[in-house]
Parts: C-alpha cells; sequence; structure tokens
C-alpha cells in the first residue's frame, strides 16, 4: 500500500519485490549514499501475527537470512524469526549509511507530511490521497478469541501477548 503510493509521486523499488530489496536484513553493497529508505517497523509480536496469518512466515525466514528459522519448527522457528526481525529493527533504526526516516507502523498516518518532506514530494495529492488506514487482521476478531492464545501456546510466547506465562 506504502510503496504503491510513493510510486506514484517518486521512483522507488519495486513494490512486488521483484527487485528483491522489501524484507531485507540489512542494506545491500549496491545501495548508495544518494538513496533514502523509508523503514516502517512494528511490534514484534503483530509482525509475526500477521506473517502467521498471511502464511509468509518461512518465506520471511529466508529474506531475513534465518536457516534456523527455515529448518526449524515450533518455539525455535518463532524465536529464530523474532531475532531475526529485531536484528533487522536494530540495524536499521541504528545505520548511518543513508538517509533514513524510520517510522512505526501505527504512527505512519500521523506522519504523512513528514514523509512527504523526506521525498522532497510537493505535491498535495500525496497527503490528500494517502490510503486510509486499514484494520489490522493481526490480532484475532472477537468471533475467534482462542485463535491468539493457540499461536501463543503453540511457539511458547512468554507472558504479554495473552497475559500468562505459557509452558
Amino acid at each position: 500500500m506504502l510503496m504503491h503510493h510513493c510510486a506514484r509521486f517518486v521512483e522507488t523499488n519495486c513494490p512486488a519485490d521483484t527487485d528483491g530489496l522489501k524484507h531485507i536484513p540489512d542494506l545491500p553493497t549496491c545501495i548508495d549514499g544518494d538513496r533514502k529508505v523509508l523503514f516502517v517497523y512494528g511490534d514484534t509480536d503483530a509482525i509475526m501475527n500477521s506473517l502467521r496469518r498471511r502464511r509468509f512466515i518461512n518465506a520471511h525466514c529466508r529474506k531475513l537470512g534465518s536457516v534456523l528459522g527455515v529448518l526449524a519448527q515450533g518455539k525455535i522457528k518463532y524465536w529464530s524469526l523474532s531475532n531475526a526481525i529485531n536484528r533487522q529493527k536494530h540495524y536499521f533504526l541504528n545505520q548511518k549509511k543513508i538517509q533514513s526516516l524510520n517510522i512505526h507502523y501505527d504512527d505512519l498516518w500521523d506522519r504523512i507530511e513528514e514523509i512527504a518532506d523526506f521525498f522532497e514530494i510537493t505535491d498535495e495529492r500525496f497527503v490528500t490521497e494517502f490510503p486510509a488506514r486499514q484494520l489490522r487482521n493481526d490480532y484475532p476478531k472477537k468471533s475467534k478469541p482462542n485463535r491468539l492464545v493457540r499461536f501463543a501456546n503453540y511457539f511458547g510466547i512468554p507472558q504479554g501477548i495473552t497475559g500468562k506465562v505459557n509452558t
């Protein structure tokens, strides 16, 4: 959604990821200092739930270079992918190689004008036509209250997500 919208106003990498530059663990050496990166990050638990719901866990393990995450199952897969996601966040939030704007997913719609300024977009349509925020499906709907608990129990997620320690 975000890349498709930005691509209407500035040159971006491929929104369909045919260039392999989305969801990478760090910047490839081919990226020079003239490039700008918008890094949208979020809470690891929300990311994991989103990946699981969309059946992208194995693909994301591969993209982030988590060999253990590709080969393992259960708690080890969850732990490995969580660590890979957290390493990616740490890298992009602390990298100084190129200009980057780091925005938490929950703040994205509050910072539309800042994104426009960062990419030097002067067309007011960037802000006025920015896609509306959609309800995230990372967590189960009220009609299926046990879905997240089953996910947490399967992966052994500690206290925080379900409010209890899973063993």
